[in-house]
């Protein structure tokens, strides 16, 4: 690759702005870490606020935990599935070091855990089989200078080692030397969601001019695109069903340019996604609807859009520990409350899905 190749993201504005934005983002994680926080809950949390994107992540790891802090990782592929529902409670009192584990989940994509974050493991619920996960160990921000010192090397590498086998379900005795240090599980700090662009007010005779030398802000999330159900899918769009649909669209938001967050995966936590959960997911995405009905919401599973959410529960067809896929479209070059939205559907296909079934059915919950 030549220079000029190396440095062509570079070239216009919008990808010298991502990047720019990539690199701040960077540069804050690393003052998070230097607080004490973990780094697969700064991430997530980022994520949830709309301020990271998930294609942002193996870079941020590598860059960090392996090149910059000198973690001491071990990859391995799963022989079969695991739970690991149990994991922040076998390995919570490990303070010894700070843990992290990569994820190859087969429909989100790369997803960081922290073990020891109670909530996190239950929403990945298992590891699936044949997936790839790397553990990481290592002692936070001074970890290059305290492998330095005699044995700390070899502490990280038999934590890695008792790790894989907490995941695959070994009860281990209590290890003394695990449980002496100061990397107690500690509650990542909330990020502010990613603010919305003020809207350009309409344009009249006696409206200000903006100058054309004015720079234009990008959204992390990519330029305005052409989008509809048939590009999303990149399969012919099927006449919507009569029953409530999967997606809330409007005339307006149906033609023109439209701006896309997503796909992002929400993790099934409940036994199977049931008709609860389908009610919930119903009501949740009806209540965004109406707050923005110039918005579009996409369901995805298996590769395919659903226009009917009925259909995700037939006969248990969407177990524990699975994925289903959400993108939202919209006018607006920030689509809003996605963080929110992210929020309540994770809540709608966990057990606690009830929460969204009080009222009668048709009425708006009032959630966003």
């Amino acid at each position: 690759m030549s220079v000029m190749d190396e440095f062509e993201v570079f070239s216009d504005r919008r990808g010298f702005n991502r990047s720019l934005g990539h690199f701040k983002a960077v540069n804050e994680i690393i003052a998070d870490l230097g607080e004490g926080f973990n780094l697969a809950d700064i991430v997530n949390s980022r994520l949830n606020a709309g301020t990271l994107e998930s294609n942002q992540i193996a870079p941020i790891v590598s860059a960090l935990l392996v090149d910059k802090f000198g973690y001491v990782y071990q990859s391995e592929n799963l022989s079969e599935t695991f739970p690991i529902g149990h994991l922040a409670d076998a390995v919570g009192g490990w303070v010894a070091a700070d843990l992290v584990i990569a994820y190859h989940h087969p429909e989100v994509g790369l997803q960081l855990i922290n073990p020891k974050n109670k909530d996190a493991v239950t929403k990945i619920a298992e590891l699936k089989k044949f997936e790839l996960i790397t553990l990481y160990a290592g002692f936070g921000v001074a970890t290059r200078e305290k492998n330095q010192q005699k044995g700390n090397v070899e502490l990280l590498t038999q934590m890695i080692a008792k790790l894989s086998e907490v995941i695959k379900g070994k009860k281990l005795k209590p290890l003394p030397a695990f449980s002496k240090g100061g990397f107690k599980y500690k509650a990542v700090k909330e990020v502010a969601e990613k603010p919305s662009k003020p809207q350009r007010p309409a344009s009249s005779s006696k409206a200000k001019v903006a100058s054309p030398k004015a720079p234009v802000k990008k959204t992390a999330q990519g330029g305005q695109i052409e989008l509809d159900a048939t590009k999303l899918s990149g399969k012919p769009a099927t006449p919507q069903p009569t029953t409530q649909p999967a997606v809330a669209s409007s005339p307006a938001a149906a033609g023109g340019r439209m701006n896309k967050v997503g796909p992002f995966g929400v993790v099934v936590s409940n036994e199977l996604f049931h008709n609860g959960n389908v009610e919930a997911w119903k009501r949740i995405i009806h209540s965004y609807a109406n707050k923005y009905p110039s918005y579009q919401v996409f369901v995805y599973y298996d590769g395919e859009v659903i226009h009917d959410l009925n259909s995700l529960f037939k006969w248990g067809k969407v177990k524990h520990g699975t994925a289903i896929l959400v993108a939202i479209a919209g006018p607006d070059e920030q689509i809003k409350d996605v963080s929110k939205l992210r929020k309540y559907l994770t809540e709608g296909a966990s057990p606690r899905f009830e929460q969204f079934l009080r009222g009668l059915p048709g009425k708006d919950l009032g959630l966003f």
